[in-house]
């Protein structure tokens, strides 16, 4: 008995640690339409069709995640996206709905114009004076870094017509866990 408690006490710790991801499945109801590392060591490493087909349905509804490796994040939503929105760039199409972290006041600026993916007016980061996803590296990323030493950043863009998938939390799996604890420890107390 005591090797099936162990056994599960070990199952329940490698659920809970394989579960936690850095970036969310969903934003403020929109589903995760794709989601990348960005290495300060590895260039390209941004997805060739990040939108999917965001675009095509015209999502009325976008969002983007962004954390990097020390734990600084920001997230941003934007309503009220239209059709002749998509696939253009460089004039104001929204003020975002909600914002955390360092996207404070982002206004979107462009959406899906290759090379730009998404672009903001003025914004920010620790790591980049003007933050716009796009296709051209610099300092090894798809952000417009002008400085190293982010190592790498986790992103997460996300739209109205992506399906929201429900994935258990993590402390769901640590209750599992603890579950078969408990059921290990009340068959080996019902045994003679």
């Amino acid at each position: 008995m005591k090797t099936l408690s162990k056994l599960a006490l070990g199952l329940s710790l490698l659920l809970v640690t394989n579960a936690a991801t850095a970036i969310p499945t969903s934003l403020e109801g929109m589903g995760v339409v794709n989601q990348w590392r960005d290495s300060e060591s590895t260039f390209n490493t941004m997805i060739d069709d990040p939108w999917g087909n965001s675009d095509d349905l015209f999502a009325d509804r976008v969002g983007i995640y962004v954390k990097f490796a020390d734990g600084q994040f920001g997230s941003a939503t934007y309503s009220g996206i239209t059709s002749t929105d998509w696939n253009q760039c460089c004039d104001v199409i929204t003020t975002p709905d909600s914002t955390t972290g360092f996207f404070t006041n982002a206004v979107l600026h462009g959406l899906n114009a290759n090379p730009l993916w998404m672009a903001w007016h003025n914004l920010t980061t620790p790591y980049s004076d003007n933050f716009d996803l796009e296709f051209n590296d610099s300092f090894g990323t798809n952000f417009r870094a002008n400085t190293t030493g982010w190592g790498y950043a986790d992103f997460g863009i996300y739209s109205s017509v992506a399906a929201v998938v429900d994935v258990p939390e993590p402390t769901a799996f640590a209750l599992i866990g603890l579950g078969l604890v408990g059921l290990a420890f009340s068959r080996r107390r019902s045994k003679p």
